[in-house]
């Protein structure tokens, strides 16, 4: 019998999952920033702008989830 997987304190699984909700969470709001980012930028633009470099407006969600998973 192996005792590899039993933590070596009762908190410390529960200390490793707060830390990966921390982590997890932190990401979610890196990912929003670069959604948002890019979101209001390309709507600041006229329809002109988005035309000139090949963007219609109604992709511009589209765009912003792309540049969150370039990230």
């Amino acid at each position: 019998m192996t005792f590899a997987n039993i933590p070596s304190h009762p908190l410390q699984g529960l200390m490793a999952r707060i830390q990966q909700a921390k982590a997890d969470k932190a990401e979610f709001y890196a990912k929003k920033a670069v959604y948002d980012r890019t979101f209001n930028q390309l709507s600041a633009m006229s329809k002109r702008d988005l035309a000139d470099i090949g963007i219609r407006s109604s992709d511009i969600e589209c765009i912003a989830a792309q540049a969150v998973e370039m990230r």
